[in-house]
């Protein structure tokens, strides 16, 4: 129970520097005026941005069954929905990298060794990545300032997948690690992991997994013109929005911040300003705060949720939310080596 309080009061800690700096945020382009914008915004819009981040989390839950399907992961399909949401706690957590609990919680209610889920979130956030990438695409020969961030992004995917491809270097070094006293009980677990990514990466799995990716952040891209048409004044253009969306997305993930906070949000009201017709300060950030609510903290609140479902429906009366990625991690890495040959057989 500690450590659900804890992250609990960690997110909370990161709701409230939030707010933080979209106060600091409406200071700057006027807090009545920001407010103003805010209280005219339709609601029936921010219900259809809603529903189309929503439409997000579908589409990524099917990338994530067939991911569980590759690895031979057989769970049933409510409580796998139940899992993939539960992660969106993490959303706030640097590079969302603390959905590794999605592994961690697959452990506890059907036994499944995390060398072999944790390559499924890392297959996600990398394909996720690439999605984005391709969607910046759209716009980012007319702002030539944005492309260092668009080149640094396909910069670490293309390492990260070199890495991942490289596989007799890969092996050679597991090799050599087995030998170091302190590393070769995690070795086994390590490698083990690769060969699942090493199989998530194939060129079939990788291009589908980008696919839906793409179709999924287009949703929450959409999500963002629908906002911005609800702005008065505002003259948004489709490809505007998306490449507007998609930037500042990927900002935010490269600044490994907590939930890209600060960067994304700067991000976006810096663009908008500069590319849509009729934007100003304040209605630049009140479009900012209205996406991020239904995208960013949409996201946490269906995470607390199903959290709270899984708790109720699997949990075994443990706390099941460590406090962070790492900490998973290192749990299933130091697990009793007896315990794990049981599972194995």
């Amino acid at each position: 129970m500690k450590i659900v309080q804890k992250r609990t009061k960690s997110t909370l800690l990161v709701i409230m520097l939030a707010l933080v700096l979209y106060a600091l945020f409406g200071a700057v382009a006027n807090v009545r005026k920001v407010g103003r914008d805010l209280w005219a915004f339709p609601v029936t819009l921010f219900l259809a941005a809603c529903g189309l981040a929503m439409t997000n989390y579908v589409v990524r839950f099917f990338r994530w069954a067939l991911y569980l399907k590759a690895v031979g992961a057989k769970i049933p399909a409510r409580r796998s929905l139940v899992v993939f949401l539960s992660g969106f706690v993490m959303a706030v957590s640097p590079g969302k990298v603390g959905e590794v609990l999605k592994a961690y919680l697959l452990k506890e209610s059907d036994e499944i060794r995390m060398a072999d889920t944790i390559p499924v979130v890392i297959a996600e956030r990398l394909t996720d990545l690439i999605a984005i990438l391709l969607l910046t695409l759209i716009g980012v020969e007319a702002f030539p300032r944005a492309r260092f961030v668009v080149v640094a992004g396909v910069a670490i995917v293309a390492v990260l997948l070199v890495i991942i491809v490289w596989r007799s270097a890969c092996l050679k070094i597991f090799s050599l690690a087995a030998r170091l006293p302190k590393l070769g009980g995690m070795v086994e677990h390590l490698e083990r992991s690769y060969e699942t990514m090493y199989r998530l990466v194939s060129p079939g799995r990788l291009v589908l997994g980008v696919l839906i990716g793409v179709v999924a952040w287009l949703c929450e891209a959409l999500a963002f013109y629908v906002v911005l048409g609800g702005f008065e004044g505002l003259h948004p253009t489709v490809f505007v929005a998306v490449f507007i969306y998609a930037f500042a997305t990927t900002a935010g993930a490269l600044s490994f911040l907590p939930g890209g906070l600060g960067v994304t949000e700067g991000g976006m009201v810096a663009l908008v300003m500069a590319a849509v017709v009729g934007a100003g300060r304040s209605s630049a950030v009140a479009a900012t705060v209205v996406i991020r609510l239904a995208t960013l903290w949409l996201a946490v609140g269906i995470g607390f949720g199903a959290l709270a479902l899984y708790r109720r429906w699997y949990g075994r009366g443990r706390d099941v939310v460590p406090e962070t990625g790492d900490d998973i991690a290192v749990q299933d890495l130091h697990a009793n080596p007896t315990e794990q040959g049981e599972e194995q057989e």
